[in-house]
């Protein structure tokens, strides 16, 4: 087994079934784009090894995430409080250090943090976990559906494969700002910061 296949194995005892086969899912959607960027080494590491972690903390519910969060030594604030679907990635990006601190570097627990809300100016392995977690097969939402099709197609289009990644992202964060309002549910103030970043560039 490579190290991916062991991390999983070990990821596979923290969670159900359901998740683990979303984790996996990330991983082979994150090896895929990995090779469309041609990642180099150290990059395809990072974005490999967080999307196995990416959602180490998972199943942790509402009041667990506080709690994990206070025994990690977090204070959740803010948005980070209203918003507590996104926890998780804070959590997790410590616990993925907790945990496994041989494999989960900065730039992997970067990816972890920002794997869900986004933020200004991501790196471009932090662009594609969120795209990957968003975008994988195993999700049958038609906004996941309607982003994988809309990200593969620019590709298909011949569009450069930097600005496809931009604009699928800018498409994710209006996916998700829709549905946040018709849930009536607060919006993360960096998912907007992450969304007028990239408007900026087109």
């Amino acid at each position: 087994m490579n190290k991916y296949e062991i991390l999983l194995e070990d990821v596979k005892t923290r969670l159900d079934d359901f998740r683990y086969n979303h984790v996996c899912s990330v991983y082979r959607e994150s090896a895929a784009l990995a090779d469309i960027f041609s990642l180099e080494e150290n990059d395809r590491d990072t974005l490999l090894t967080s999307a196995v972690l990416h959602d180490i903390a998972k199943p942790y519910d509402k009041k667990g995430q506080f709690e994990l969060a206070e025994e990690l030594g977090i204070s959740i604030t803010g948005d980070d409080k209203e918003s507590y679907k996104t926890i998780h990635a804070i959590t997790g990006a410590k616990l993925a250090k907790k945990l496994y601190p041989d494999d989960a570097t900065e730039a992997v627990c970067d990816c972890i943090r920002w794997h869900c809300t986004g933020k200004a100016d991501m790196k471009l392995t932090e662009k594609l976990l969120f795209l990957a977690d968003y975008i994988e097969p195993t999700r049958k939402f038609d906004d996941c559906i309607a982003l994988r099709k809309y990200f593969y197609s620019l590709l298909e289009d011949g569009i450069d494969r930097y600005e496809a990644l931009d604009k699928a992202l800018i498409f994710a964060y209006d996916l998700t700002i829709r549905q946040l309002i018709d849930d009536g549910a607060n919006i993360h103030t960096e998912t907007v910061k992450a969304r007028n970043f990239l408007l900026k560039r087109y």
